[in-house]
């Protein structure tokens, strides 16, 4: 059995983390919140250490860890602890052909899934609500991810969550608020997560036992944001940044050789998953960032990438900080088109190619 998650446990956001406990300690929490940030930021952690502190009776700080709820929460059992997300797919489902690419608008990349949380589920959850908590002063349903509700069950949830029944908190977790109806949205009280500076996250991983060299590298390419920090495979990752980092580099200075290879570039990204090719960009518009923090004279260990040091100087001589700037931007609305035409062979040469300096060389 783990002990249920605290908010002394978090890494990071302890700004959040202060108001939520003054809201609790003075009795002004609101009944529904919105916690909302990029994937892997934090936010579901928040919300579990936000859940325990309400259900734990002894909770001062944090959960005491030894209570029957905490001990009911540690099994996922805790009758007023409710999490509404997206359901199995049924064996039937599995089988039917598929409506979306490997990857394609799915939070975690997990087909087993259902695409979206369905209005059955919000309706049984307001049958409950209208009852009282069975042993805690509070009932707290978590939806996440909230966005994934469909329109129906966003609507059926208004009434709710703007009167909600009394001792009933509601937290939705969201890494796209703006996919919310913005009926829901202005009915909560937002806590927005933003990605922690690179080097406050790798001294936080150093505290809880990483090298100073893993520590700052895990912090730069999960971008500061805790959960992909911690969980993903850091040799793999070291390798594709150092590629990309090699090819933008070669392409910005007009290597003829990877001038060349920019439409094969093109077609290498059409075997990539939407989530993929997404964490490609996530990639390249950081070390572009880079390069231009380092072209106005910002100190190397400012940078996102701070642990790559002189290897991003070759790319910030290339672009300088406006070019380097206006990529970034170039980037963002390439992921706007991508929602619409998903054309990454075309949006990878056109980006290449905006590196470059130079128009787009059709394959």
């Amino acid at each position: 059995m783990t002990q249920p998650h605290g908010f002394g446990k978090l890494i990071g956001h302890q700004r959040a983390v202060r108001l939520l406990r003054s809201l609790i300690a003075n009795d002004r929490l609101p009944q529904t919140l919105l916690l909302h940030g990029p994937p892997g930021v934090g936010k579901t952690a928040l919300a579990e250490a936000l859940v325990a502190a309400l259900l734990c009776p002894r909770a001062a700080e944090d959960p005491c860890g030894t209570c029957e709820d905490c001990r009911l929460l540690s099994h996922g059992s805790h009758p007023d602890s409710i999490v509404i997300s997206r359901l199995p797919k049924k064996d039937d489902d599995r089988d039917a052909p598929a409506d979306e690419e490997p990857g394609d608008d799915v939070d975690d990349g997990d087909r087993t899934l259902k695409k979206s949380i369905e209005i059955k589920q919000i309706r049984d959850f307001i049958r409950t609500v209208a009852l009282a908590p069975r042993r805690s002063a509070w009932r707290v349903t978590r939806i996440e991810p909230a966005e994934r509700m469909v329109f129906e069950a966003q609507n059926a949830l208004l009434k709710t969550i703007e009167e909600p029944p009394r001792a009933n908190v509601v937290i939705l977790v969201s890494a796209s608020p703006n996919r919310l109806l913005s009926t829901v949205r202005s009915r909560c009280f937002a806590i927005g997560l933003a990605p922690l500076v690179t080097a406050d996250l790798a001294q936080q991983l150093v505290d809880r036992g990483f090298s100073s060299d893993e520590a700052r590298q895990r912090a730069a390419l999960g971008e500061g944001c805790p959960g992909r920090a911690l969980s993903l495979e850091i040799e793999a990752s070291l390798a594709r940044r150092d590629a990309a980092l090699a090819a933008i580099t070669a392409v910005a200075r007009r290597v003829p050789a990877e001038i060349a290879r920019i439409p094969a570039r093109g077609q290498e990204v059409k075997k990539w998953s939407v989530d993929e090719f997404a964490d490609w960009l996530d990639l390249v518009s950081t070390l572009l960032r880079d390069a231009g923090r380092l072209a106005v004279g910002c100190d190397a260990a400012s940078l996102i990438h701070a642990d790559l040091g002189p290897a991003l100087r070759p790319l910030s001589d290339a672009l300088g900080a406006t070019r380097a700037a206006a990529l970034v931007a170039a980037i963002e609305r390439l992921r706007v088109e991508q929602r619409v035409n998903a054309n990454r062979p075309l949006a990878t040469e056109s980006l290449l190619a905006a590196i470059a300096g130079i128009g787009v060389r059709h394959s």
